[in-house]
């Protein structure tokens, strides 16, 4: 049984991940279609966010897969031969229990420790893709670098090389540069000291300011930057990097912030908590349904919707204390309810007497 829950949990938390990832990428896909990402890089940074998405599916996937699992099993008949055989409802729970406490484990794994460090991953991914100059972002044609600067060329020669290059740099302030080439090779910023470039080949340099004359000259190559200086590594960090310690001990200045840090780490502390609550709940409920019965799937149904809005309700229980500190011993108490409540229903159950079938040719008890 419990082989069959862990294969229907990791099913639906894989098929809720995709879903999600595929909505929002924190703007990854654009620079896979602009080409300023390559296809590897692209699949490093979607890995790396798996674990800020498991953290809200793994509860979910748990409490569907113990409601789906014992769904079934209750319209199969297997609850009753379970019970026949004087199986009660603990231990015909303790499948969907384990599975809960697993589940609770690997989410706290996740918030707890993978969250910050797989998600400064991705920042610096996505850093390096925002600030470096992508090949296939570039068209023929004129494309503006930065403010102050324009870059254009007739025609791409081959991955890193293009032909006809006209630059206009007016960055300096009281300076006007316009570059001529005939050729010029892109150096993305990993190979140019941080900095992405262009090395231009066989050329026509010209400066002109307002009380100097122009300065004309040729070359045969000349690098110039695309960007301004940029860098080599980001001298920030998000809260999402950061360990739950750290966002409760946080200095930061803004008391707005610090609360915000504050109920992300709260979050992460009560996100675990959910899985094994659900889990519990979802065995306790469709435990109810002590025979075969049409009401089983509707049962099933129900308790996911409750599930899906148990989990809304946890959303904003998490956007409330970012603004009232007041509301966190209610939180956790959101977050316990369900094994709570679970937890009464599966005593108060284990106290009926479980039904016995009666072995073929024993007799009956006569009716009163």
């Amino acid at each position: 049984m419990l082989n069959r829950l862990a294969a229907y949990t990791a099913v639906s938390a894989g098929a809720l991940a995709v879903v999600i990832l595929s909505i929002n990428t924190h703007g990854m896909l654009e620079l896979l279609s602009r080409g300023a990402l390559p296809a590897g890089r692209f699949s490093i940074a979607m890995t790396a966010l798996l674990p800020t998405v498991l953290t809200v599916v793994i509860p979910i996937a748990t409490g569907i897969a113990v409601i789906h699992g014992y769904g079934e099993w209750a319209s199969h008949g297997e609850l009753v031969a379970l019970r026949s055989v004087g199986a009660g409802d603990g231990l015909i729970a303790a499948p969907g229990i384990v599975l809960g406490a697993s589940g609770m484990a690997l989410t706290a794994a996740m918030s707890l420790y993978l969250l910050p460090v797989s998600f400064r991953v991705f920042e610096d991914i996505r850093y390096g893709a925002i600030t470096d100059v992508a090949v296939g972002a570039l068209h023929e044609g004129v494309n503006r670098m930065e403010a102050g600067l324009s870059l254009a060329f007739d025609a791409w020669q081959s991955r890193t090389e293009v032909a006809g290059v006209a630059i206009l740099d007016s960055r300096t302030p009281g300076r006007l540069v316009s570059i001529r080439a005939e050729r010029g090779e892109l150096v993305p910023g990993s190979a140019g000291g941080g900095r992405p470039a262009i090395l231009l080949r066989r050329g026509e340099y010209l400066s002109r300011e307002p009380a100097s004359p122009a300065m004309r000259m040729r070359f045969e190559e000349l690098l110039l930057p695309l960007v301004s200086d940029v860098p080599a590594a980001r001298a920030w960090r998000g809260f999402f990097e950061e360990h739950v310690d750290e966002l409760l001990r946080s200095a930061a200045v803004d008391p707005a912030d610090r609360l915000i840090r504050a109920a992300e780490a709260h979050r992460r502390i009560a996100s675990p908590l959910l899985a094994l609550g659900y889990a519990i709940l979802g065995c306790a409920i469709m435990l109810r349904a002590r025979v075969r019965s049409a009401g089983a799937p509707l049962r099933a149904l129900l308790l996911l919707v409750a599930v899906i809005c148990w989990h809304g309700l946890m959303a904003l229980g998490h956007a409330g204390i970012g603004r009232f500190p007041a509301l966190v011993v209610p939180y956790y108490l959101l977050a316990l309810l369900p094994s709570i409540a679970g937890g009464a229903l599966l005593a108060g159950a284990s106290r009926v007497r479980p039904i016995r079938v009666p072995l073929a040719g024993a007799a009956l008890p006569e009716s009163a």
